[in-house]
């Protein structure tokens, strides 16, 4: 069955050169399955025509078109899945920051995560089944113009019981690099 337009699903194959510069921390999580997992963002990838480019930047490659969540058994090491950001047109998505995990009914199982990128999406990670081929990534919220606003930390979940839902509370901005210390983009607070 095809995804939702939107969005994608967990059946592509897993592709470590999807894994960049991990400024991201993971998060442990608890799923479907009653089995504990690691969830790694895929980092960031070195931008060779800035000055403060990596020493063999062009043996870095390409990065990818889409930003990556890793889910990593954590008894095992092993890779469930790669949860890659669907292509959607005029949506830009690299740079996965940190996520935050949300469980919508209580029952220490978490059914969602939710990640920035540095183009300013924020990216939400269906992980309520019990079967990765089942996981779903959708797009939560698209800036007006990407690249201008970044999501480098991870965004906040505050429970809306009456909607049995979160609220996302997540900001922008960017310090990483030298060319950042110059930045004057307006950077915002933003909830969902």
């Amino acid at each position: 069955a095809d995804a939702p337009a939107g969005t994608s699903d967990a059946g592509s194959a897993y592709q470590p050169a999807d894994l960049g510069y991990t400024y991201g921390q993971p998060a442990i999580a608890r799923l479907a399955n009653g089995r504990w997992a690691v969830l790694v963002p895929n980092g960031y990838f070195p931008d060779c025509s800035k000055p403060e480019k990596p020493l063999r930047c062009e043996e870095a490659g390409t990065p990818p078109a889409y930003a990556a969540l890793f889910v990593l058994d954590a008894q095992t090491g092993a890779v469930i899945a790669e949860l890659k950001t669907p292509a959607i047109d005029g949506v830009q998505a690299y740079g996965l920051s940190t996520p935050v995990l949300g469980d919508y009914d209580n029952d220490q199982i978490d059914d969602v995560a939710f990640a920035g990128d540095l183009a300013g999406n924020l990216w939400r990670f269906d992980l309520s089944s019990s079967r990765p081929s089942e996981w779903k990534v959708s797009l939560a919220y698209q800036p007006a113009a990407q690249g201008t606003q970044p999501i480098t930390v991870m965004p906040r979940l505050m429970p809306d019981p009456s909607i049995n839902s979160f609220i996302v509370v997540f900001g922008t901005g960017k310090y990483l690099a030298n060319s950042d210390k110059a930045d004057t983009t307006l950077q915002s607070i933003y909830a969902d």
